[in-house]
């Protein structure tokens, strides 16, 4: 009886120690982006279409593929901190077939469309953003509530925390001005929204560099 009571009593120490075990496997696993939480950062940080998503096989890292116009985006993500590791851009091979099916199936040619054929492409916009400032392109995006209405383009030009906002004329191309300002890209929801604040901001406060404070919500300018 006594040997059947210590068996007993093993068996239920073996199975503890198995669900302790597995809670703990379960809740170190579910502190890691999933696929859906991937596509999600992506979606809101980045503009484009995601073609791909794959895990590395350490299972540390997703690869995401973007594409967007005429450019192809590798983007690296970071499962345990929820961050961008990499990014990478390479020109899309897709993008010639994309445009012939755009320009199938474009319709009528009413006075909206035309009013839009005199502005530069947003590709146009990217190249001369890219040619004054360099570094990696981020975001663009088209502010019709200008007069003239403006390209916003922003490149991270350093490794990880300065980036710059270029606003261009959209009907001449001509650059308005750059806005160069410190950012951190886990502490921004919408980049498109957050482009056209900054905009927004530094149009009515015109100073060279600007610092966003994201606990007080408030920028701090500098002079140079």
């Amino acid at each position: 009886m006594k040997r059947t009571v210590k068996i007993l009593i093993a068996l239920l120490a073996v199975g503890i120690g198995i669900l302790i075990g597995i809670t703990i496997v379960t809740s170190v696993g579910s502190e890691y982006m999933d696929e859906a939480e991937a596509r999600s950062m992506v979606e809101e940080r980045y503009q484009g279409e995601i073609t791909e998503v794959s895990l590395s096989e350490n299972e540390e890292m997703y690869t995401v593929t973007l594409e967007d116009g005429a450019k192809l985006y590798t983007i690296i993500l970071d499962r345990e901190n929820y961050s961008v590791s990499e990014m990478s851009e390479t020109d899309n091979p897709n993008a010639e077939e994309q445009e012939k099916k755009e320009g199938e199936s474009s319709g009528g040619n009413d006075s909206s469309e035309n009013e839009t054929s005199s502005l530069i492409t947003d590709e146009e916009a990217r190249s001369i953003a890219s040619e004054e400032v360099g570094g990696e392109f981020l975001q663009s995006a088209l502010n019709d509530t200008a007069n003239p209405e403006e390209y916003l383009v922003m490149h991270l030009v350093d490794d990880d925390d300065e980036a710059a906002i270029v606003s261009l004329n959209a009907r001449t191309g001509e650059i308005n001005r750059v806005i160069w300002l410190e950012i951190d890209l886990n502490e921004i929801g919408d980049l498109g929204a957050f482009i056209k604040e900054v905009a927004e901001y530094n149009a009515e406060n015109p100073y060279y560099y600007s610092e966003f404070d994201y606990e007080d919500g408030e920028y701090e300018e500098y002079d140079n």
